[in-house]
């Protein structure tokens, strides 16, 4: 079953409650904003999490009030994923228990490993999936910038994929806002084809091609020219069906995935990589986040997307 509704229409119709809720809390009113719902339509919630990312060293689980707190730390993915695992384990986690997990302020790299630990552990078969959209975001010098600086580009631990030493390695991005971190990868895996897919239609008509002329660069370089897809920016499961129907001649060679774009878009890759192991996952980490400073101003829909892994 793939399923996307604008939460607020399902509610109305569909009684909702959950064994566990996860989201993260951040500097933006949007990272709450479900919580929110939830909470003025009286819907029961047995256990609430909160993931704080942090430029941290060590993981720290503590309880506050009703909620459980884990400051997960952002450079040590593994680290914070076996901190959520081992919480659901005291928690007496069971397969038929719902969940929910709030993508919005998640980290890609956490619900990316998130998602694999709970499908191949065979811990749930259905989960739900909540994302808010951002309307305008704050400019710094008439951009959108989120991120400072790259550390690295590395693979997801999770994700390593297959390598084939006889195929060419085709780079797939899903392109975001920041066309540097685009650029980063792109030099990093030096790819012998670059496909960049775009989130459009955008979440609203000020992000209407920003993405492209963010990535110019990407774009134009030679192993890019004219290889450019496009998916709604809000629904994962269109970036899952332009995947699914890539041609079968790149399963021969080295397909390579950086999640840039859009939350909703790299969950369609995330579903995609979680049937596919063969395909490698890489990531260009910043030195740091800087969401604080350009929050969303105004917060748009919200979307709930139900999934069975």
């Amino acid at each position: 079953m793939k399923n996307i509704q604008e939460l607020d229409s399902l509610i109305q119709v569909k009684p909702l409650e959950y064994d566990y809720f996860i989201y993260t809390k951040n500097s933006e009113k949007r990272s709450s904003n479900v919580l929110n719902i939830f909470k003025k339509s009286k819907i029961k919630i047995k256990n609430l999490i909160e993931l704080q990312f942090e430029d941290t060293q060590t993981p720290k689980i503590r309880t506050i009030g009703s909620r459980y707190v884990i400051t997960c730390p952002y450079r040590h993915v593994l680290m914070g994923i076996k901190s959520i695992f081992d919480l659901l384990h005291n928690l007496h986690f069971k397969i038929n228990d719902k969940v929910c997990i709030d993508i919005t302020g998640t980290d890609v790299p956490y619900f990316f490993h998130l998602l694999k630990t709970l499908k191949f552990k065979k811990m749930l078969s259905k989960i739900d999936l909540v994302y808010t959209e951002p309307e305008t975001y704050k400019k710094t010098s008439n951009k959108f910038i989120f991120s400072e600086g790259i550390r690295n580009v590395k693979q997801f631990p999770a994700y390593t994929g297959r390598t084939n030493p006889n195929g060419k390695k085709i780079l797939l991005i899903l392109i975001g806002f920041e066309g540097h971190r685009s650029y980063k990868v792109l030099d990093s895996i030096e790819p012998d084809k670059t496909l960049a897919l775009n989130g459009f239609p955008s979440y609203s008509l000020e992000f209407k091609d920003t993405s492209i002329l963010e990535n110019k660069e990407l774009l134009t370089s030679p192993s890019c020219k004219n290889n450019t897809l496009l998916a709604s920016a809000h629904n994962p499961f269109e970036t899952l069906k332009i995947l699914n129907n890539l041609p079968s001649s790149h399963k021969k060679h080295n397909l390579i995935m950086a999640p840039i774009g859009t939350k909703p878009m790299s969950l369609g890759a995330c579903l995609y990589c979680l049937k596919n192991e063969s395909v490698r996952v890489v990531f260009p980490y910043p030195n740091s986040y800087i969401s604080k400073n350009a929050p969303a101003e105004k917060i748009g829909k919200t979307w709930i997307y139900q999934l069975v892994l």
